[in-house]
C-alpha cells in the first residue's frame, strides 16, 4: 500500500525528471516480467526469493491483468473465489474479484482492455469521450489532475502533454498508476511520462505555470452525494483559490450544482464572472458541468461569465451553444418572454439534455425562431426546421390531441405503428408504462416507428403528439 507523498511512476523505462517532484521517492516500476504469473525468482547469490510487488500496488495489479481478464470473462461463482484465495491469498483474491466484477462497466467508460477499478471509482470516473474533449481544451503545458480517481481524465490528458494525477486514497492512486501504464501500452507514439501521486491536493505545492483539472469529492462523508459546491471536498472556496489568477483550469461539478448561491462573498465571489460554466452531454445524457478557467475558455470557443451546452461524440465531433455574460444573467427573463403557442406545430423539438441542464432551452429556441409549447420546461416546436439544427432533435407531427392513453392506443393500433419511446415533460405519466401499453404486440418495421410526446399547456391541460423522428 502507498504512504502519503509517495510517487507512482507507471511507465517502466522512464526516469522522474520533474523538478517539483524531486523530493519524493518513486516506487518500483511495473516491468514486462511483472505481467507473467510465475513463481518468485531467486537471487544468484542468495536463497531468498526476489522481492515481489505488494498486493494492491500498481505493479501487482498490472501483473494480474490476464487473471482479471479471465475471471471477468466467465461467471464469478464461489468455486472461482475459492480457487483465487488458495492461489493468491484472501486479500489478493478479494481485490481481483472486485476489479473483475466491474470490467464490463470499465470497458464501457474507458474502451477495450483491462482496467483497475472498484464499483464506486468507476461510477465516478469520467467517460473516455468526455475526458478527451476536456483534454483538448488544454495546451501542452503540465496539467495537475487533482482528485484524479482511477485516472479517467489523466489517461486522456497524458496524450497531449505532461500530467500528474493526485488522489488522497492510497488504493485509488495505485489504480490510477496501473491504468496509466496499461493505457500507454495500448497506444503508439511517444508522450511525456505521466505520474501518479498519493497526497492531499490542498497540501501539494502546484507550480504557478501548471494547469489544473480537479474533480472535487461529491461524497465527502462516503455516503450520500452532495449538490452544493460549498460542501464538496475540497470546497468551492478552496478550489477558487487553486484556480485564481487566470490559471488554465477545468473544475468538474455535478450537472445540478448551482454556483450563484455559493458565490456571494469570499474567494468565490468572482468565480462566475471570470470563468465559464459548461454542461457536457454524451450518448444521450448530461455527464457533468465543467467550470472553465483561463485559456480553457477561449479553447472552447466561449466567453468568460457565460454558460454553454456542448454535446460530444467519439472521434472528436462536438456541437455547442453558448450565451455571453449578459444573457446568462437574464435567463429567467427570457423564459418568461419566450413566445408560446396553443397548438402542436408541424415539427416538435426535443433539445439536447445539456441544453436543458444549462437552463438554455428558451435561449436556443428564441435564437432559432422556435416557440414554446406550454412553457420552457416543456417541449418546443416550429413551422419550419431552422438552418442551425445543432443540439436539437426534430420530429414531424402526425397526430396530436389530449393525453388520453386509451384513445391514443386505439389510434396507434389502427395505424399499425410501433412506439419507440415516450417523452414526458411537466406531467406525471410514466414513460415506461406508456411505452409498454402503446407498443402492444405490434412488430417493428423500418416505416412504422413513432415517438410519443406528452406535456401540458400553460393552463394545465395535458396534450400528446405522435411523431416520426427526422434524420438530418
Amino acid at each position: 500500500m502507498l504512504a502519503p507523498h509517495t510517487v507512482l511512476i507507471p511507465l517502466k523505462t522512464f526516469v522522474l525528471t520533474l523538478s517539483y517532484l524531486q523530493d519524493r521517492s518513486p516506487l518500483p516500476l511495473p516491468s514486462d516480467s511483472d505481467r507473467d504469473p510465475v513463481p518468485p525468482s531467486h537471487d544468484a547469490d542468495s536463497d531468498r526469493p526476489a522481492r515481489q510487488p505488494a498486493v494492491g500496488s500498481a505493479a501487482w495489479m498490472v501483473a494480474q491483468t490476464e487473471t482479471i481478464r479471465r475471471i471477468a470473462a466467465g461467471p464469478i461463482i464461489p468455486s472461482v473465489a475459492t480457487s483465487l484465495r488458495r492461489m493468491h491469498g484472501a486479500e489478493a483474491a478479494a481485490l481481483i474479484l472486485t476489479i473483475a466484477g466491474v470490467q464490463s462497466r470499465s470497458v464501457e467508460k474507458f474502451g477495450p482492455g483491462v482496467w483497475m477499478a472498484t464499483e464506486k471509482s468507476i461510477a465516478q470516473a469520467t467517460d473516455r469521450v468526455v475526458a478527451s474533449y476536456k483534454a483538448s481544451l488544454f495546451e501542452n503545458e503540465s496539467v495537475f489532475d487533482l482528485c484524479s480517481g482511477i485516472g479517467g481524465d489523466a489517461m486522456e490528458l497524458a496524450k497531449r502533454g505532461p500530467v500528474v494525477a493526485i488522489d488522497v486514497d492510497r488504493q485509488i492512486a495505485e489504480m490510477a498508476a496501473a491504468n496509466l501504464t496499461l493505457d500507454a501500452a495500448n497506444r503508439s507514439g511517444s508522450s511525456p511520462t505521466p505520474v501518479a501521486v498519493c497526497d492531499d491536493v490542498m497540501r501539494f505545492k502546484i507550480p504557478a505555470d501548471a494547469a489544473i483539472h480537479i474533480d472535487p469529492d461529491r461524497r465527502p462523508s462516503g455516503k450520500s452525494r452532495v449538490v452544493r459546491p460549498s460542501s464538496y471536498l475540497p470546497s468551492i472556496d478552496e478550489v477558487a483559490r487553486l484556480i485564481s489568477g487566470g490559471r488554465p483550469a477545468i473544475v468538474k461539478l455535478a450537472p445540478a450544482a448551482e454556483l450563484d448561491e455559493d458565490t456571494q462573498c469570499g474567494p468565490t465571489s468572482l468565480i462566475v464572472a471570470e470563468n465559464h460554466r459548461q454542461w457536457i452531454s454524451f450518448d444521450g445524457s448530461v455527464r457533468e458541468q465543467a467550470l472553465l478557467s483561463g485559456s480553457c475558455i477561449s479553447a472552447a470557443g466561449v466567453n468568460p461569465g457565460g454558460r454553454s451546452a456542448v454535446r460530444v461524440w467519439a472521434g472528436g465531433r462536438r456541437e455547442c451553444f453558448a450565451v455571453d455574460e449578459a444573457d446568462a444573467s437574464h435567463l429567467a427573463d427570457l423564459d418568461r418572454a419566450i413566445e408560446s403557442v396553443w397548438e402542436v406545430p408541424p415539427y416538435l423539438i426535443d433539445v439536447d439534455p445539456a441544453v436543458r441542464a444549462a437552463g438554455l432551452s428558451s435561449s436556443i429556441a428564441t435564437a432559432r425562431g422556435c416557440s414554446s409549447l406550454g412553457g420552457p420546461a416543456g417541449f418546443f416546436g416550429c413551422e419550419k426546421i431552422p438552418t442551425d439544427r445543432s443540439l436539437m432533435h426534430f420530429f414531424e407531427t402526425i397526430w396530436s390531441g389530449p393525453a388520453d392513453l386509451k384513445r391514443i392506443k386505439s389510434w396507434v393500433r389502427q395505424q399499425g405503428l410501433w412506439v419507440e419511446s415516450v417523452k414526458v415533460r411537466s406531467t406525471g405519466q410514466d414513460p415506461a408504462e406508456w411505452t409498454k401499453s402503446l407498443r402492444g404486440n405490434v412488430e417493428r418495421t423500418d416505416a412504422n416507428v413513432v415517438v410519443c410526446f406528452i406535456s401540458r399547456w400553460s393552463n394545465g391541460t395535458n396534450y400528446a403528439a405522435i411523431t416520426q423522428r427526422i434524420r438530418l
